[in-house]
């Protein structure tokens, strides 16, 4: 009698599953007989994809398969490290570090290299996701000892996250671009990390303004092969080249890639908010488009319960508030009630810990109380400041400095207009640029004129550089270029380096 054929099929769905092809890889692996090795494999599969779509069933799933698979070491101790990812990202975090330090005992008396380390990995997940950063590092450390690519990018991406935690964002993007790197040599595929790390790398080169990190970005967000498990990530990378777009004045490419990106978006409220990204860049270029895109994404945003909306979502509402301050004052106090009333961060976001997000809020609520309450606005726009200063948000920074100019006392304007100014050196054709262009038209001196040298240096100065960065540019001595700026002061009439970058912008650029 003919043995009938299995209709499974382990290798075919490991693949599927490496590619993001989730639907694929769960049809690969049904009919599997319990209590088989090759049972115990493709639970942890199974266990995988629910990890990316559901860690709630992702518990429940491994915690009832682990008991038919004891007799399997291996696959068994993978499942263990399973759950104790799928318990950390239902914030179970203590039983999770329980079921995460024995799974790391076992693979060590298994002398599974693999196994450890990702055991580590996931333990140092979950210790940066509690702020123990120090261990967390640690457990990076065995995390990379397998020489294996794929285990080398995974060491490469919590770095990156224990960093982003600590503040460095340049730490952060130095260690995703290392993981896509690693990833780039690894023989076999893992769409969902590369997906993953596209996203940060594009998030992390629009806020900083890094033109390496955003090529980068762009060469793999046309290279991958997009799936519709990766569908946040995807949206999330067209939405952060779509800022970064915005910053260099590329109308065309913001245009196209927020349209991709509401095309792409996963849920309501990610659709208004890149509705209401749009729309931002479009007010900035002094278009009557953004009001109507406004008025989508309000449309869009009547049907959401903003109350439930939780983690980056919260950004529509800060969006709408900053974008209503001027227009509709009355609709962005709306907004700003609603954010309040929302549901706080969850555990799974790391601007829960970082600031960015209080940063956001800040800024957009500064910008309402701006024209009833000066000092109260004042006090919001300054601590959104400090923190994108510290966090070198430089664009965000500078954005801000020009909101200050509104509301703060006339004696600290000079100091205001020169953090402002800082907008040249990163972003000069940006929408921001262009704002503090037109202000500064209302008080800069015209046809101040200069000999040659002075004119070089204030030209330099007026980018942004720095004394020590004009002497290099112009290979001159620091000497000769303090004499070169004490002529261009006395040209302007004032006294001291503020007010001659407050008042000078306007003739720089024009």
């Amino acid at each position: 009698m003919t043995k009938p054929v299995p209709s499974f099929d382990l290798v075919s769905a490991k693949e599927a599953q490496q590619r993001g092809e989730f639907d694929e890889c769960l049809a690969l692996i049904e009919g599997i007989p319990a209590c088989t090795r090759e049972f115990a494999q493709g639970l942890c599969l199974r266990g995988r994809i629910l990890l990316a779509r559901d860690p709630v069933r992702a518990v429940s799933t491994l915690k009832e398969g682990a008991f038919l698979v004891t007799d399997f070491p291996d696959e068994h101790t993978e499942i263990q490290i399973l759950l104790g990812r799928a318990l950390t990202f239902t914030d179970q975090f203590e039983l999770a570090d329980r079921v995460l330090r024995r799974a790391l005992e076992r693979a060590q008396e298994l002398r599974s290299r693999r196994l450890q380390a990702y055991a580590a990995f996931n333990l140092a997940t979950l210790l940066s996701m509690r702020s123990a950063y120090d261990e967390a590092e640690r457990y990076v450390a065995i995390a990379a000892s397998d020489p294996n690519s794929i285990a080398q990018a995974r060491a490469h991406t919590i770095s990156s996250f224990v960093s982003a935690a600590r503040g460095d964002y340049r730490g952060q993007l130095t260690q995703a671009r290392e993981a896509l790197q690693a990833l780039k040599s690894a023989n076999e595929v893992d769409i969902a990390l590369e997906a993953t790390l596209t996203h940060v790398v594009a998030a992390l080169g629009s806020e900083l303004c890094d033109e390496d990190a955003l090529r980068l970005a762009h060469a793999h967000a046309r290279e991958l092969p997009w799936t519709p498990d990766v569908r946040v990530e995807e949206f999330q990378t067209y939405r952060a080249l779509g800022l970064a777009a915005g910053l260099t004045g590329d109308r065309l490419a913001v245009i196209r890639c927020y349209r991709r990106a509401i095309d792409l978006a996963p849920t309501a409220p990610w659709r208004v908010l890149a509705h209401l990204s749009l729309a931002k860049f479009l007010r900035e270029h002094e278009t009557w488009i953004w009001q109507a895109e406004l008025a989508h994404a309000d449309d869009l945003g009547s049907g959401v319960d903003w109350r439930n909306v939780r983690g980056p979502e919260q950004q529509a509402l800060i969006l709408f508030i900053e974008l209503y301050a001027d227009a509709d004052p009355a609709l962005a106090t709306k907004y700003s009630t609603l954010l309040h009333a929302g549901t706080q961060l969850d555990s799974r976001h790391s601007q829960r810990w970082d600031g960015r997000l209080k940063a956001h809020k800040q800024y957009a609520l500064g910008v309402l109380l701006t024209a009833e309450d000066a000092d109260h606005a004042r006090g919001l726009l300054e601590e959104a400041w400090r923190i994108y200063e510290r966090i070198g948000y430089a664009w965000r920074a500078a954005e801000t400095s020009l909101a200050m100019l509104d509301v703060c006392p006339p004696a600290e304007s000079a100091l205001w207009l020169t953090r402002a100014n800082r907008i040249f050196a990163v972003a000069p054709q940006s929408g921001i640029a262009a704002r503090l262009t037109h202000r500064s038209s209302r008080d800069s001196p015209r046809g101040v004129q200069l000999n040659p040298g002075p004119a070089r240096v204030r030209e330099l100065l007026f980018q942004g550089k720095t004394i020590a960065e004009i002497c290099a540019a112009l290979c001159i001595s620091r000497n000769t270029v303090n004499k070169h700026i004490a002529a261009v002061k006395r040209s302007y009439g004032v006294s001291n380096l503020n007010q001659l970058l407050a008042r000078g912008i306007q003739q720089h650029l024009g």
